[in-house]
């Protein structure tokens, strides 16, 4: 099945925001970047999805086999490292499900392989009470336009 980068990414978009309604009730999905949110990152259980990568085509006729990749950033609030901990694991958990019950998001993707990448606190705004993980999805799928 051939699909669009916007399409796969209302896709990823869905799946998340139904196991995250599921699994963590009160995490909030935006599709903005939290180095932009400001104020917005003092709530707990916020998860950002972001297009990274907007993609490349790796062939050279229809259909084009094409990657895409979206960093999917958990962010939790918690007085006590042991409290941030256990609700980022629990947040990280839910992205973990959501892409593996169907790596195919609908039998739009080929497949999708995810990363955690580093920790870095200090792309997260706010403070010490504050801590995020990455996710990076790197989803696979067929266009009939070249990117």
């Amino acid at each position: 099945m051939t699909t669009t980068p916007e399409a796969l990414a209302a896709a990823v978009h869905a799946a998340l925001q139904a196991w995250l309604g599921a699994s963590a009730p009160g995490a909030r999905l935006l599709d903005d970047d939290p180095d932009g949110a400001g104020e917005e990152i003092a709530a707990d259980g916020q998860v950002h999805i972001t297009m990274a990568d907007g993609g490349f085509s790796n062939s050279v006729q229809p259909p084009y086999y094409t990657k895409v990749s979206f960093e999917v950033q958990c962010i939790v609030v918690g007085s006590t490292a042991d409290e941030r901990r256990t609700r980022l694991r629990k947040l990280l958990d839910t992205v973990q499900a959501a892409y593996a019950s169907d790596r195919t998001f609908g039998g739009l993707a080929i497949d999708c392989d995810a990363e955690r990448l580093d920790p870095d606190r200090a792309s997260v705004p706010g403070g010490s009470n504050i801590s995020a993980e990455t996710v990076l999805l790197e989803i696979e799928f067929q266009s009939l336009t070249r990117i």
